[in-house]
């Protein structure tokens, strides 16, 4: 189950949440429509899976989405209203992907983070393994450009079998401690998945010397089988929620 003790004595209640995945195989962006005080879905008749939403200072969201292997890495939009989207760039446009990234980028999130925006992603190397990356706005905006660290921030090693996906980032109101959340796997142990923490530097870019990776969440459930992904940690009143999938994407249990 949960690691409550690494979470302090504020305790940590684990929930889950189902998580729906819709792709679209349009490849032009279209406005969302609104009937009356409702919209009619998709606000983004676009390629647009895993999005991660940002709620920007004084007005207005920013979205970040997956892009798989298309040139133009992790399409970038804005909306004052969550309903009409504004195309905003790409988070790495062709030919600026970071020097160790191949293929496979997935689950972006842009988050603020001591006064800049980060984008924490997963990406494949030439060789298969998968890594969770981060890149910085050097232009004080979500929309960049974006500069990543040059190398993983998370590297996948020979302890690994899948490697690292989902990146989630947390900053704890109780403390102003900053965290990084994915999920990975491991040999020995043998370990199918797990949801693992590290507290990150106040900058969000790297990791603070002597932390380690700690264990949230085990796939210990029958009905997860065998997987839990897709990490999103919240405080509110005093407790701390895991919120997380599980089973496999492809099956109707995914939930």
């Amino acid at each position: 189950g949960i690691n409550a003790e690494y979470m302090g004595s504020a305790g940590l209640v684990m929930a889950t949440i189902t998580t729906i995945i819709t792709v679209f195989t349009a490849s032009y962006f279209c406005i969302g429509t609104t009937v009356g005080s409702s919209y009619i879905n998709p606000v983004i008749d676009a390629n647009y899976p895993d999005p991660g939403v940002l709620a920007l200072p004084g007005k207005g969201y920013a979205v970040v989405v997956s892009s798989g292997d298309d040139p133009d890495a992790f399409p970038l939009a804005y909306s004052a209203g969550l309903i009409n989207w504004t195309p905003q760039g790409h988070v790495f446009p062709a030919g600026s992907w970071p020097v160790w990234a191949d293929t496979n980028m997935w689950a972006p999130e842009i988050h603020l983070v001591s006064g800049r925006y980060l984008c924490y992603f997963s990406a494949s190397h030439a060789n298969g393994r998968h890594s969770i990356g981060v890149a910085v706005s050097e232009s004080g905006t979500p929309w960049g450009p974006y500069r990543d660290l040059g190398t993983p921030l998370v590297f996948h090693n020979e302890d690994s079998v899948v490697g690292l996906i989902d990146p989630s980032y947390f900053h704890d109101p109780e403390t102003g401690k900053h965290y990084a959340l994915w999920k990975g796997d491991t040999w020995a142990p043998i370990r199918i998945s797990a949801i693992y923490i590290r507290e990150l530097e106040e900058g969000g870019m790297g990791f603070v010397p002597g932390s380690e990776p700690q264990i949230l969440l085990q796939d210990d459930q029958h009905d997860e089988l065998l997987i839990v992904e897709g990490p999103w940690l919240m405080y509110r009143a005093g407790l701390y929620y895991l919120f997380y999938s599980s089973s496999w994407v492809q099956l109707p249990s995914y939930h």
